[in-house]
Formats: C-alpha cells, structure tokens, sequence
C-alpha cells in the first residue's frame, strides 16, 4: 500500500513540475510582440509618472482619476498597461531587468539637486 502511495505522490509531484517547466518555457518570448502593445520605454515612462504622482500625496496612494489623467496626458490607458504586464510577466529576466530599471530611474528623480549656490573650495 505504502509503494502505491509514493507512486502517487511522484506522479502527482511529476505532473506539478511539469506545468510549472511549461508554464517558465513558454514565456512571451517565443511569441510576436503585437503591433499595438506598448513599448518597454513608453511604460517605464508612464510608470515613473504614475510613481511620482503617488509620492505626491502623504499616503502615497493615487485615485484612480489621477492615475487615468496622467496616462490620458501620454495617450495610454490602464489596460496598455495590464496588457504589457500581461504579455510579459511570464518572461522573469525581462520583468526583472524593467523593475531594475524602474527603481534605478526613480531613484535618480527622487535623488537632490546638486546645491549650485554653494560653493566648494
């Protein structure tokens, strides 16, 4: 009884690595970007607008009003959006290397000016 139990538990453990090979393999980069999807550029942009916008106000949250202005301001919905998180959220190293640069980007508009009144010497 015991041998069957563990032959289930392989097959069903054996199935589950299965999907989840699949699921990592079949990533939106063997599939034709659409014509009409957003570019990874436009999105990065319309993100740090939304970003900033957030960080606007002191509960760092946005009204979806707000949200659906600015990306109106660049010609972009929030479905551009959910379609581009969409087609590439499967594709781990591109999400990864878009977040990265999302970060290092917001990080430079939120980093102070240089001080140009002041002096070194």
């Amino acid at each position: 009884m015991g041998e069957l139990r563990n032959m289930k538990c392989y097959a069903i453990g054996l199935v589950g690595a299965v999907i989840i090979a699949s699921a990592c393999a079949s990533g939106p980069s063997e599939v034709p970007i659409p014509a009409d999807l957003l570019d990874r550029d436009a999105f990065i942009e319309a993100l740090l607008e939304l970003r900033m916008g957030a960080l606007d106000n002191a509960a760092w949250e946005m009204r979806v009003s707000e949200r659906d202005s600015i990306l109106s301001a660049r010609g972009l919905t929030a479905e551009d959006i959910e379609e581009f998180v969409e087609f590439h959220g499967r594709d781990v190293m591109f999400m990864k290397d878009l977040w990265e640069d999302v970060d290092a980007r917001l990080l430079e508009l939120l980093a102070p000016l240089p001080d140009s009144t002041t002096s070194e010497g």
